[in-house]
């Protein structure tokens, strides 16, 4: 169970060490890393507002998960249940982060025309 432990924090970790180019607005439009859709990629301003948002929610995501890895270790799950609830909590956060950050981009774009 210490292995899975280690995995997701190290993926939570990982969240947040991508997350803080993305916040810094260090990451030029490309189609690897970042908030890749039509939208950002047609406008620059766009890009960079939008990647920001979506660091921020990837590194309070990657915060969350590395919290609730610590929280949920020493409640007695079993090996499967504690993998199971961990994948959960970041599939769930990683839904709604998703989710947010596209309904910003739609309202940036949106505000950007009027």
């Amino acid at each position: 169970m210490q292995a899975i432990l280690v995995m997701y924090l190290i993926l939570s970790l990982l969240m947040v060490v991508i997350s803080v180019p993305l916040i810094r607005r260090m990451v030029k439009p490309n189609y690897v890393y970042g908030f890749r859709i039509r939208q950002t990629l047609a406008d620059l301003d766009t890009w960079y507002a939008v990647n920001a948002y979506g660091g921020r929610m990837l590194f309070g995501l990657g915060i969350a998960m590395a919290l609730c890895t610590l929280v949920l270790y020493p409640l007695g799950f079993s090996v499967d249940g504690y993998a199971s609830a961990c994948a959960v909590v970041m599939l769930i956060g990683l839904l709604i982060a998703l989710g947010s950050t596209w309904r910003y981009m739609q309202r940036y774009v949106e505000s950007k025309k009027s």
